[in-house]
């Protein structure tokens, strides 16, 4: 059946942060599995346009990161959602900031018994400081950015059946060292989890 992961023939992913992220597609014929490791950045979305084309069986996004940049998230989290994949995050693995945002877009987001999810508002990667969001915003103030920055994670999800408590947490923690860490329990609550598996 179309879009359901085989989780038994998934594989441990050791992951080095320290770079960009890698994107892979396990050797399966046809794939139906992309992998993300590593750190969002500036492309991403680009990449995995181009994967997707030239692998149109693939159903599903398994995501491993501590985040990243959070335009290249929401446009993660746009793009998935509009192709119809899924997301998972798998035992053991970390997915958080911005990663946590590209996972809302997932058709089922899905997470592994294990699986380390987590929000935390965005912020200046150059100062850490809070509310000042997307490099390059130019002229914008930050308290206006916030705004509409909630205002699109609040719409999106919404859309996708997600309860904005989630999005609740994520600007209640304001730096990554007050990350708030989803629960299975609290995921599958709000609708940010669709589907809990061993």
């Amino acid at each position: 059946m179309k879009g359901v992961l085989p989780i038994a023939a998934l594989f441990t992913l050791q992951v080095s942060w320290a770079q960009a992220g890698d994107w892979s597609v396990p050797e399966r014929d046809p794939p139906s599995l992309i992998v993300f490791a590593g750190a969002i950045t500036e492309g991403d979305v680009n990449q995995l346009a181009r994967i997707v084309t030239l692998f149109p069986t693939v159903s599903t996004v398994m995501l491993s990161s501590p985040g990243g940049n959070l335009g290249e998230g929401l446009a993660l989290a746009d793009l998935i959602d509009r192709l119809g994949l899924n997301t998972i995050v798998m035992s053991g693995l970390h997915c958080e900031s911005a990663c946590a945002v590209a996972f809302m877009g997932g058709k089922e987001r899905i997470a592994q018994k294990g699986a380390i999810v987590g929000v935390h508002a965005p912020y200046r990667r150059r100062d850490k400081s809070p509310f000042a969001m997307l490099d390059g915003a130019g002229m914008m103030s930050r308290n206006v950015l916030n705004i509409e920055v909630r205002k699109y994670l609040t719409e999106f999800a919404r859309k996708k059946g997600i309860s904005t408590i989630v999005i609740d947490w994520m600007f209640a923690s304001s730096q990554p060292a007050f990350t708030k860490k989803i629960t299975a329990r609290e995921g599958l609550r709000t609708g940010y989890f669709t589907r809990i598996v061993d």
